[in-house]
């Protein structure tokens, strides 16, 4: 009686045998008839049935496979999603369905199905363009729920477009070839069939890269949404950096998968890009300078987009800083670039508040303590003013009659006021100081010369005498 556990032991060795048998054979170009004769195949029936000669014969199967070389694994992106197989039979099923109408039995049959490809390949793209123009503008309800700029995501859907006209034209070609065998000459169809394939990875690649790109600032145009003065300040700065680490980024990453998917091996590319990098640090370390002090600067906060600087001998308003550069504004319009590397010592004017500082002359004939109080319901009243209240942080402190001048008694006043009201706050002090002390009659010297005429002498009207005054 025959064991049926031992037969569906030998059947299933039997058959995963022949299928080996057949590999190998296809693999050498040769084909085999006769693969196992009926005396070969009672041989294996009886090992398989002996416990003793089956052990021994699965400890040699397992032995030829340990002995097999591991393949290694593709991580390329058509690998993953199997795109080679979808597009071919994406493009096969295609122009099989235009086949079974019948019309490529003759030369005008087949220009009429290459028509109606054309045809069907332009309402193909028109439908494409279609839906992503209905899709983006679907976004704008997100954009401003999330506070994002009016073309956010739209760089998606612009590939989606380059994509369906790309997918249409190799479509188009394929079905020539297909068509008409003359150009299958010129044109391989197998070609164009893996080419469609790594156009399919192509246009995922880029979406994965755009969506990534698109996700980055969205989310910090999201984060600015929300912040104070002083914190979207601080954003603004690191927004340019951030991107462009950014871009970058998503670039080499792009590159690199795409001499992936090309079958050229990176990592000797990683390797010699290492190198590289060690020779160009080497040979511009001004620049890697630039970069490190650019990256020390952002990164303590030192100073932030708007903060009105002082650089060496350069002052102005911050208009852009990089990893490399900081671009200042000044107040006629020039706009001054300044490396990291050149600077040493900088002087933030505006950092969170500021002071306006002065000094204020009266005759010495003024009685100082008037001044004081002229000064104190000036500050009052600009800090009751709707315009400047906010402007104003503290009220005036007087510092007292500061200094014995030639001509005028200095009296030190400073106002606290925001970061960037310093300059207003100072000139209408200044203005409303002025009517203030003409109202209450308190001189503010100034040099000038008085002439007197000699009266002992008339006709001598040329003779004077100069006094400076204070």
């Amino acid at each position: 009686m025959i064991n049926p556990i031992r037969t569906m032991v030998a059947v299933t060795l039997l058959s995963l045998v022949t299928a080996m048998t057949n590999q190998a054979n296809a693999q050498n170009g040769s084909q085999t008839s006769d693969f196992l004769s009926e005396a070969k195949l009672q041989d294996l029936i009886t090992t398989l049935e002996s416990q003793t000669a089956r052990e021994q014969f699965l400890e040699r199967l397992r032995t030829l496979q340990a002995a097999q070389p591991e393949q290694e694994q593709d991580w390329s992106i058509r690998e993953w999603f199997n795109l080679d197989s979808t597009s071919s039979d994406f493009v096969n099923g295609f122009v099989n369905l235009i086949n079974e109408l019948g019309l490529s039995s003759s030369m005008a049959g087949n220009l009429i199905s290459l028509l109606l490809v054309l045809i069907l390949a332009a309402i193909f793209v028109a439908i494409n363009n279609r839906l992503a123009t209905l899709f983006d503008r679907r976004m704008d309800s997100l954009r401003k729920k999330f506070s994002t700029a009016e073309t956010r995501f739209s760089l998606i859907f612009r590939v989606q477009r380059i994509f369906g006209y790309i997918v249409a034209v190799l479509l188009l070609m394929y079905s020539a070839t297909s068509f008409f065998p003359e150009l299958a000459e010129i044109i391989d169809s197998q070609m164009l069939s893996s080419v469609i394939g790594f156009s399919f990875s192509l246009a995922l690649l880029g979406l994965m890269l755009v969506l990534a790109w698109e996700f980055i600032n969205a989310m910090m145009e999201y984060g600015m949404s929300d912040l104070s003065h002083t914190d979207s300040t601080r954003i603004r700065t690191l927004l340019p950096v951030v991107r462009n680490i950014a871009f970058f980024s998503i670039c080499g990453f792009a590159a690199l998968v795409l001499l992936s998917e090309l079958g050229i091996d990176i990592v000797p590319l990683l390797a010699g890009a290492g190198v590289l990098g060690i020779a160009i640090g080497f040979g511009a370390q001004t620049l890697v300078k630039d970069y490190l002090n650019g990256f020390i600067i952002i990164l303590e906060n030192l100073l932030k987009v708007d903060d009105v600087v002082r650089i060496g001998d350069r002052i102005g308003q911050v208009e852009l800083i990089t990893l490399r550069k900081i671009q200042l504004r000044n107040l006629d319009g020039t706009v001054h670039t300044i490396p990291h590397s050149e600077i040493s010592v900088v002087d933030n004017l505006t950092k969170e508040y500021t002071y306006y500082l002065t000094d204020i002359g009266v005759a010495y004939k003024e009685d100082v303590d008037e001044v004081f109080r002229i000064l104190e319901s000036v500050d009052k009243e600009m800090r009751e003013d709707d315009e400047f209240k906010h402007m104003m942080l503290e009220p005036i402190q007087i510092f007292g009659l500061d200094e014995f001048a030639d001509s005028a008694l200095n009296i030190k006043v400073r106002l606290k006021t925001e970061s960037h009201s310093r300059w207003p706050v100072g000139r209408e002090f200044n203005r409303r100081v002025k009517i203030a002390f003409d109202e209450a009659g308190i001189e503010i010297p100034f040099p000038h010369r008085t002439v007197f005429m000699n009266p002992a002498e008339p006709e001598q009207s040329n003779s004077v005498n100069e006094e400076e005054k204070g």
